[in-house]
């Protein structure tokens, strides 16, 4: 019986730079987080899903990704618009 590796999801809270991101959409095509800064939301941050085999898990965008797979919108709407563009 052949071995089946399981992909690791995003976790629903990340801490990274300083802020917190918490996951508010998830689907099988990208992601929308809620970028916060203590209690204060800064912006949400829309990408696309993109697996990396390397470590088997689902990659969060780091500052590289804005613009090619990343976005930042300051409200839920706009994040949300191209969320469904994906």
């Amino acid at each position: 019986m052949p071995l089946v590796f399981f992909m690791s999801p995003l976790r629903e809270h990340i801490r990274k730079n300083g802020f917190d991101y918490h996951q508010v959409k998830a689907t099988d095509k990208g992601y929308i987080y809620m970028q916060k800064d203590g209690e204060k939301t800064v912006a949400f941050e829309v990408f696309k899903h993109k697996e990396n085999t390397q470590f088997d898990c689902v990659s969060f965008p780091g500052n590289e990704a804005f613009g090619q797979w990343a976005w930042t919108y300051r409200n839920i709407d706009e994040a949300i618009e191209r969320l469904n563009k994906f």
